[in-house]
Protein backbone atom coordinates (compact mmCIF):
# COMPACT_ATOMS: atom_id res chain seq x y z
CA UNK A 1 0.00 0.00 0.00
CA UNK A 2 1.48 3.36 -0.86
CA UNK A 3 1.06 6.53 1.42
CA UNK A 4 0.88 9.16 -1.55
CA UNK A 5 -1.90 12.27 -1.65
CA UNK A 6 -1.91 13.52 -4.91
CA UNK A 7 -3.33 17.34 -4.93
CA UNK A 8 -4.05 19.56 -7.96
CA UNK A 9 -3.42 23.28 -7.15
CA UNK A 10 -5.38 25.13 -10.11
CA UNK A 11 -4.10 28.49 -8.93
CA UNK A 12 -0.47 27.30 -9.44
CA UNK A 13 -0.68 25.01 -12.07
CA UNK A 14 0.86 22.65 -9.66
CA UNK A 15 0.65 18.86 -9.10
CA UNK A 16 1.76 18.45 -5.04
CA UNK A 17 2.58 15.04 -3.88
CA UNK A 18 2.59 14.61 -0.86
CA UNK A 19 4.77 11.21 0.44
CA UNK A 20 5.69 10.54 3.96
CA UNK A 21 9.69 11.37 4.49
CA UNK A 22 10.42 8.15 5.73
CA UNK A 23 9.41 5.97 3.08
CA UNK A 24 10.46 6.35 -0.87
CA UNK A 25 6.98 5.07 -1.76
CA UNK A 26 6.96 8.14 -4.61
CA UNK A 27 10.12 6.39 -6.22
CA UNK A 28 8.68 3.29 -6.75
CA UNK A 29 8.82 2.98 -10.96
CA UNK A 30 5.19 2.45 -11.06
CA UNK A 31 4.34 6.48 -9.68
CA UNK A 32 7.23 7.59 -10.66
CA UNK A 33 7.02 7.17 -14.07
CA UNK A 34 3.82 8.32 -14.31
CA UNK A 35 5.09 11.84 -12.47
CA UNK A 36 7.47 11.97 -15.06
CA UNK A 37 4.98 11.56 -17.28
CA UNK A 38 2.70 14.44 -15.87
CA UNK A 39 5.64 16.73 -15.45
CA UNK A 40 6.55 16.16 -19.39
CA UNK A 41 3.23 17.29 -20.36
CA UNK A 42 3.30 20.15 -17.09
CA UNK A 43 6.49 21.76 -17.10
CA UNK A 44 7.19 23.03 -20.88
CA UNK A 45 3.75 25.01 -20.15
CA UNK A 46 4.42 26.44 -16.90
CA UNK A 47 3.12 24.14 -14.58
CA UNK A 48 4.83 22.26 -12.08
CA UNK A 49 5.58 18.69 -10.42
CA UNK A 50 6.43 18.75 -6.38
CA UNK A 51 6.74 15.60 -4.63
CA UNK A 52 6.26 17.15 -0.82
CA UNK A 53 8.01 15.15 1.84
CA UNK A 54 7.14 16.37 5.35
CA UNK A 55 8.35 20.36 4.70
CA UNK A 56 10.89 19.77 2.14
CA UNK A 57 10.33 19.63 -1.56
CA UNK A 58 11.61 17.84 -4.49
CA UNK A 59 10.75 19.78 -7.97
CA UNK A 60 10.05 16.73 -10.59
CA UNK A 61 11.64 17.65 -14.06
CA UNK A 62 10.71 15.28 -17.42
CA UNK A 63 13.73 14.71 -18.68
CA UNK A 64 16.27 16.01 -16.19
CA UNK A 65 17.48 15.10 -12.85
CA UNK A 66 14.51 16.29 -10.25
CA UNK A 67 15.92 19.50 -8.10
CA UNK A 68 15.72 19.15 -4.35
CA UNK A 69 14.52 22.38 -3.22
CA UNK A 70 15.17 21.85 -0.02
CA UNK A 71 12.54 23.58 2.79
CA UNK A 72 10.49 26.60 0.70
CA UNK A 73 9.27 28.97 3.71
CA UNK A 74 5.88 30.57 3.00
CA UNK A 75 7.54 33.59 1.95
CA UNK A 76 8.58 32.27 -0.81
CA UNK A 77 7.44 31.21 -4.57
CA UNK A 78 8.80 28.41 -6.72
CA UNK A 79 9.39 29.36 -10.06
CA UNK A 80 9.83 27.29 -13.26
CA UNK A 81 12.89 28.47 -15.33
CA UNK A 82 13.36 28.14 -18.98
CA UNK A 83 16.18 27.92 -20.87
CA UNK A 84 16.49 27.03 -24.70
CA UNK A 85 20.23 25.64 -25.75
CA UNK A 86 21.71 26.13 -29.26
CA UNK A 87 20.95 22.43 -30.29
CA UNK A 88 16.94 23.51 -29.49
CA UNK A 89 16.64 21.63 -26.24
CA UNK A 90 14.95 22.97 -23.01
CA UNK A 91 16.20 22.91 -20.21
CA UNK A 92 14.42 23.36 -17.17
CA UNK A 93 15.48 25.21 -13.55
CA UNK A 94 13.03 25.29 -10.81
CA UNK A 95 13.67 27.70 -7.68
CA UNK A 96 12.72 29.56 -4.90
CA UNK A 97 12.73 32.93 -4.40
CA UNK A 98 11.44 35.41 -2.44
CA UNK A 99 8.05 36.96 -3.33
CA UNK A 100 9.13 40.52 -3.78
CA UNK A 101 12.35 39.26 -5.55
CA UNK A 102 12.34 42.02 -8.18
CA UNK A 103 13.50 39.86 -10.94
CA UNK A 104 9.88 38.45 -10.58
CA UNK A 105 7.91 41.30 -11.20
CA UNK A 106 9.98 42.17 -14.94
CA UNK A 107 11.16 38.64 -15.61
CA UNK A 108 14.60 39.30 -15.87
CA UNK A 109 16.57 36.77 -14.90
CA UNK A 110 20.07 37.22 -17.13
CA UNK A 111 20.57 33.55 -17.97
CA UNK A 112 16.99 32.02 -17.93
CA UNK A 113 14.88 34.64 -20.12
CA UNK A 114 11.24 32.99 -19.50
CA UNK A 115 9.82 32.63 -16.04
CA UNK A 116 6.63 30.85 -15.75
Amino acid sequence: MSRLIVDYEEHNQRFVIHADPNRRDWQKPEYYREFKRVAASMVPTGGQVMVRLGENIVAVLPDQDDIHLGRVPDDKVIVTQLKHTSDGRTLYNIVSMDRDDPRLSGYDLPDMPEIR
